[in-house]
Order: structure tokens, then C-alpha cells, then sequence
């Protein structure tokens, strides 16, 4: 009987242990860098298409109980983040209508603060008296929005009732693209107006 442990020659084909080992070694690291760039990959998507340049829906709220019919009611919807820079570019906007038996028409603009009106951001303004704060107001589709600018920039949602009934709106989504991020957040906050037949 031997008892000798040392190991015996090594096969002529290359396929001894420690050939064996080196090969199980590199297929376990292979399979373990590849997982970490998937999470990578994954992680990466999932910032591309998640833009986070104002703050998130919710908080607050405006509402009227008796607003009259055909005269846009004003809101400004968006509210940039503290360190947000540079310029978003809107594709498009979608109200999160929770109920509406108003026929409410909703539009969205892009409000530029005059700088001389003495205001840090739109709230709530009834019908033209939205002109006395911005300097402009032009259709949200497709404009670039600039960010913690001055003169400020903000997104402003009108409301028209065209009956009476109520409209209730818990904030909008908001597709747009800051720098190499494109995709939805929802902004804004809740809005409830209605019109009563008297």
C-alpha cells in the first residue's frame, strides 16, 4: 500500500487539478462580472429614464368652491430641485385627473417671471391677471424650461370649467429630457375647482 500524497504527473493533454481549478476560478469571475455589469447597466437605465429636476408631486394644494366658467384658472406646477442647473426640454404634459364632471380644458404654458413684479413663483392667478407676473407665457410643448434661472422659469397649468361640476387634479407628469436623462416625474400638487349653478 503507498501512502505517498504527492501528486501524480501532470495528464499530457493539460486537464490535471490544478488546470481544472484555474478554469472553474475564471468561470466564476467571468459569471460574477458580468452580473455586476448588468446592475450597472440596469442602474444606469433605470437614472437615464428617470429625471429628478423638480420636486416630486404632492404637499400641497389649491382649490376653489365657486370659480366662474370659461376663465382659466392659473397654477403654477413646477418647483426645481435646490441644486437643479441648465435647461429642461418639454415634450409633453398629462394631467392626473382624479374626477371631472366640470368638461374642465387644461392647457400648460411656460411662465417667465418678470423680474419686476416682485414674485418668487407662481401660485394661483384667475384669468388674465397671470400677465401682470409673467413677462411671458407660451405653450409648454416642446419649449426649454430654464432651471434656478433669473428671471425664473416655472410651468403653469390653466384650468377651464366649461359646466358646472367640479375638477380634481393630483399633479401632472411631466416627459421631458435633462441633460442626458429623458423620461416621466410627476410634479405639482392638488387642485380642486368647482363651479355651482346658482
Amino acid at each position: 500500500m503507498n501512502s505517498d500524497t504527492t501528486p501524480g504527473p501532470q495528464a499530457p493533454d493539460g486537464t490535471g487539478p490544478a488546470r481544472k481549478t484555474r478554469r472553474r476560478t475564471l468561470r466564476v469571475t467571468s459569471a460574477a462580472a458580468g452580473v455586476v455589469l448588468l446592475a450597472g447597466l440596469a442602474a444606469a437605465g433605470w437614472w437615464w429614464r428617470h429625471p429628478a429636476a423638480f420636486t416630486e408631486a404632492g404637499g400641497w394644494g389649491v382649490g376653489n368652491k365657486d370659480f366662474p366658467l370659461g376663465v382659466p384658472l392659473y397654477v403654477g406646477m413646477s418647483y426645481e430641485e435646490r441644486g437643479a442647473s441648465g435647461a429642461a426640454t418639454i415634450h409633453a404634459v398629462r394631467t392626473h385627473v382624479v374626477s371631472d364632471s366640470a368638461g374642465a380644458r387644461i392647457e400648460f404654458f411656460v411662465c417667465t417671471i418678470d423680474k419686476s413684479a416682485g414674485v418668487g413663483a407662481i401660485g394661483t392667478y384667475r384669468g388674465s391677471t397671470i400677465h401682470h407676473d409673467c413677462s411671458s407665457l407660451l405653450p409648454a410643448e416642446g419649449a426649454t424650461l430654464r432651471l434656478n434661472a433669473d428671471p425664473r422659469q416655472q410651468l403653469v397649468m390653466a384650468v377651464s370649467l366649461t359646466h358646472a361640476g367640479r375638477v380634481q387634479i393630483q399633479g401632472v407628469d411631466l416627459d421631458y429630457n435633462y441633460g442626458w436623462q429623458h423620461g416621466t416625474q410627476r410634479i405639482g400638487g392638488d387642485v380642486d375647482v368647482r363651479h355651482r349653478n346658482h
